[in-house]
């Protein structure tokens, strides 16, 4: 793979990440996260990493745009959505003017990215005095990930950037806020999100990783891991409906500490 670019170009065009992501528990609960947040937003709009336009499409403000490194999924967003206004930009130098949006969206894209305090500091430059940004990330205990196999984007003709591999990484709730005070950002809230993940996840989860296991040292099938992923997943979501019409996701939530995506909410001062 020649580059950064390159790698996204591809995972756009090939990968159906809007279709497989959000019917899975946290892609769910993330979207509703976020939805939540926008709707009570209001005036000029950015996307970054817009993907197929899902946030963009629902935002109720105006004027709205969006931008994504990756000109496969662009390509495929103006298939289905030709008049709204979308542009190839890289996060990290981007192409907008200074002081150009009252609120932007930075939802799953940092993870991807080699020097993602350029990309906050972008955030930073394209926002109004008093405009808002929401970010959202993987988050993490212990030792930050890094390079990481391609997994499901492999059964979609996703080719690796180096040794099978590709950058994914996380970030924790304060670590985002200090990105942003870095650059002269306020931060409004953080903390995490996604908690009932786990509550979902955890009578499912021994079973899921012993079969990784066995998988990983013995087949190697690519087959049996997908089969695996889905099974976890629509367990996931049974055992979510049932704590949930039982009544129980809300007490079983107070039990856990963090939830698996990490988010900040930054405000540029009013000089």
């Amino acid at each position: 793979m020649d580059s950064f670019k390159d790698f996204y170009n591809q995972v756009g065009a090939n990968y159906p990440e809007e279709d497989v992501v959000y019917k899975t528990i946290r892609g769910r609960i993330r979207r509703q996260f976020i939805l939540n947040i926008l709707n009570g937003w209001k005036g000029s709009f950015l996307e970054i990493g817009c993907n197929l336009g899902m946030y963009l499409r629902l935002y109720q403000g105006t004027p709205k745009f969006g931008m994504d490194i990756s000109m496969g999924v662009l390509n495929r967003l103006r298939q289905s959505e030709p008049n709204l206004p979308i542009v190839q930009s890289d996060a990290q130098n981007n192409c907008f003017r200074s002081a150009s949006f009252n609120r932007i969206l930075c939802s799953e894209v940092l993870e991807h990215l080699y020097s993602p305090e350029k990309a906050v500091s972008e955030i930073s430059r394209l926002l109004k005095p008093g405009g808002i940004a929401l970010i959202t990330t993987p988050n993490y205990r212990g030792e930050r990930p890094g390079w990481t196999s391609l997994g499901a984007l492999s059964d979609y003709g996703v080719e690796a950037v180096k040794d099978g591999l590709y950058y994914h990484t996380a970030f924790r709730s304060e670590e985002l806020a200090e990105m942003g005070r870095k650059v002269g950002l306020e931060l409004v809230e953080s903390g995490t999100l996604e908690h009932e993940v786990k509550i979902a996840s955890r009578p499912a989860l021994p079973f899921f990783l012993t079969l990784r296991w066995i998988n990983a040292r013995t087949f190697q099938n690519s087959r049996i891991e997908k089969f695996n992923q889905s099974v976890f997943n629509r367990i996931q979501v049974l055992n979510y409906n049932i704590f949930k019409t039982l009544g129980l996701m809300k007490p079983l939530v107070r039990l856990i500490s963090e939830g698996v995506r990490a988010y900040c909410i930054l405000r540029k001062p009013i000089a």
